[in-house]
């Protein structure tokens, strides 16, 4: 199973989104920002937000691109 890259507007969508992975039996990985690190294990990272504008997320893609 390929690595997931999400981004929500929130840390709040973001535990939801990781919940609903995990439901499925992915690994995720919520978190605020561009993690440091990520298990070798993790299925899903689930980035959060603080704010909803376009900048914001333009600036989340640059940041989690490979």
């Amino acid at each position: 199973m390929n690595r997931l890259g999400c981004v929500a507007d929130d840390f709040t969508g973001a535990t939801d989104l990781g919940a609903d992975l995990a439901a499925t039996g992915r690994r995720a990985v919520p978190g605020i920002g561009p993690p440091e690190w990520i298990p070798a294990d993790t299925d899903a990272v689930v980035v959060a937000l603080l704010e909803t504008t376009g900048a914001a997320w333009a600036v989340a893609y640059a940041e989690l691109r490979p």
